[in-house]
C-alpha cells in the first residue's frame, strides 16, 4: 500500500519568548521537519536558515547579521520538539 504524504504551512505565534503553535486538532498531525528562514532586508536585518526534524537534529546556517555565522548541527531535547 503507498502512502501518500501532505504538505500543509502553519502558523506559530510567539509569545514572551516563547513559540505557540496554531493546531486546530494535534493529535491529527504528526510534524516531520520544522523550517524557519529569514531573508535581507535594507537594514541589518539576521539572516539565517533554521531546520528541525523530528530526529530533534537541528540545522543552523547564519549567514549574515548574526551571532554565529556559518553552518552548526546539534540535537534539540524531547521535552523541546514535544512542545513544538
Amino acid at each position: 500500500k503507498t502512502k501518500i504524504k501532505s504538505y500543509f504551512s502553519d502558523t506559530l505565534t510567539f509569545f514572551k519568548d516563547k513559540i505557540i503553535p496554531f493546531i486546530i486538532n494535534p493529535k491529527d498531525k504528526e510534524i516531520e521537519e520544522v523550517e524557519f528562514e529569514t531573508d535581507y532586508c535594507f537594514g541589518s536585518c539576521p539572516v539565517y536558515k533554521l531546520t528541525i526534524n523530528k530526529n530533534r537534529d537541528v540545522y543552523y546556517n547564519g549567514i549574515k547579521f548574526v551571532e554565529k555565522l556559518g553552518e552548526y548541527n546539534l540535537k534539540i531535547d524531547e521535552v523541546d520538539w514535544q512542545y513544538i
